[in-house]
């Protein structure tokens, strides 16, 4: 009975679940915080990551960031980067319309109109010239002023007076930007509305495929009628747009103990870079160099960029060197060696513009509020959230829109020893004494046992004598 006892004892050290296990990660360990209020305590939230954050954290992946209910746990977190352009759903413009007529006798007659517009452009009034002898006002068109469109048409909606009536016509769009020169955006496109038996048929839409003009004029081919049209919008194509960068602009600091002309930068974060330009001291200066770049003091400088860089100024014309992409990089420390200097520089060091777009963090609502960023430890290791790949399904297609809810953060605040920000002192690898005390555990069983056998021989022997 005593030996099933030792052997348990022994067992129970050995198991992994024992009170030597890790402890799980706080809001103690971190540096800093930044509180963040939510609409509900459950659902998926979204917020961008200020600047302070990647100034904060003391890795360049941004694994020492957490986000922690009120109870002090983890709730699933992602870290997603924005697409490069923003995209502006279509939108419905109504545009003012500006009725033609002819007045006509006996069938007969001209249109001749005499249009008046203001500073900018738009119409303000519309008058017939024709003198003749009165007659009967026929619609022959319509004017419209397209001047606070914003982007290109893909289509336009007609409204007209009477839903009752009934016709199958055509009509022609032309579009100028002077009232002057026309071209055809559409020819001959058809319109029409029938009613029968509660059925409906409406065509209204008339595409023009992405056209763009300060003005617009509908008229009928031939002799075909035209309805009274009481409003027309214009439906905008979807247009996307660049997002715009944040700049860095960096000083320099010269590197003596290198043969070409070498300077250092410091971000002094770790920002989402994947822009960068250099702007020379002096005027009309031109120089080759090659851009590196690192995490941290330790790693070996990797190239990101070598270009031709150059100001040029002459007879009131600027010609400067542009931005240069570079692929997505969390680096923090930079490097500028000019290999190619035609009187470039002199004293003075470039500056190195850095340009960056901030990320997003999706968060899962677990738990009661209130909610808080933790960030700024080198005490915990990347969280490796088995999460992950059901929030990526969230942040995908089209739930990703109609899922998230945005979050409003607060301003950063230390709740931590700015120990955290240190890596802890290197120890000594633990001493394997389990192990060891497994084995001498195992040693002395087997010494039990060859003294339980050796007393039995003797016993037997006695017996035998």
């Amino acid at each position: 009975m005593k030996m099933v006892y030792w052997v348990g004892f022994c067992l129970a050290m050995a198991s992994p679940s024992s009170i030597w296990a890790n402890s799980e990660v706080s809001p103690n360990d971190f540096a800093y915080s930044i509180p963040i209020e939510v609409g509900s305590d459950h659902g998926l939230f979204q917020f961008t990551l200020p600047k302070s954050v990647y100034q904060s954290v003391v890795r360049s992946d941004l694994g020492d960031l957490r986000i922690f209910n009120g109870a002090g746990a983890p709730v699933p977190h992602r870290l997603k980067n924005l697409s490069a352009t923003t995209s502006f759903p279509s939108q419905k413009v109504a545009l003012p319309i500006f009725p033609l007529y002819n007045k006509t006798e006996k069938g007969g007659g001209n249109l001749s109109l005499y249009v008046r517009r203001d500073k900018q452009g738009s119409i303000i009034k519309i008058q017939s010239n024709d003198r003749g002898p009165a007659g009967k006002e026929t619609l022959t068109g319509y004017l419209l002023d397209a001047g606070g469109v914003k982007g290109s048409i893909r289509s336009l909606k007609l409204d007209w007076e009477a839903d009752d009536q009934q016709f199958l016509g055509q009509i022609n769009v032309e579009g100028s930007n002077d009232l002057k020169s026309w071209r055809i955006l559409a020819h001959s496109a058809p319109i029409a509305q029938f009613n029968y038996q509660g059925h409906r048929l409406v065509r209204k839409q008339i595409s023009l495929n992405g056209a763009s003009a300060r003005y617009l004029r509908i008229t009928a081919p031939g002799k075909e009628h035209i309805p009274a049209f009481t409003k027309i919008h214009a439906n905008l194509a979807e247009t996307s747009k660049e997002r715009k960068h944040q700049w860095e602009l960096l000083p320099a600091t010269r590197v003596e103990d290198e043969k070409l002309k070498t300077f250092e930068y410091d971000l002094k974060g770790y920002m989402p870079t994947d822009k960068l330009k250099l702007i020379l001291p002096e005027e009309n200066s031109i120089i080759r160099a090659s851009i590196y770049s690192r995490p941290d003091k330790k790693s070996t400088w990797v190239l990101r960029n070598n270009s031709l860089f150059y100001d040029i100024r002459l007879e009131g014309a600027t010609l400067l060197s542009g931005e240069s992409r570079i692929g997505l990089r969390h680096d923090r420390y930079w490097r500028v060696v000019v290999t190619q200097d035609d009187g470039g520089l002199v004293a003075t060091a470039p500056i190195l513009g850095l340009g960056w777009r901030p990320q997003q963090l999706v968060f899962l609502a677990r738990g009661a509020g209130p909610f808080q960023l933790a960030h700024g430890s080198a005490r915990v290791k990347p969280n490796d959230n088995m999460a992950r790949s059901l929030l990526d399904g969230f942040m995908s297609g089209k739930s990703d829109k109609s899922n998230l809810r945005p979050a409003i953060l607060g301003s950063q605040q230390i709740i931590g020893d700015q120990s955290n920000l240190v890596p802890p002192l290197p120890t000594l690898p633990p001493r394997p004494w389990k192990q060891w005390l497994l084995w001498a555990a195992l040693g002395l069983s087997v010494l039990i046992l060859g003294w339980m056998a050796f007393s039995l021989w003797r016993q037997m022997n006695i017996t035998n004598e």
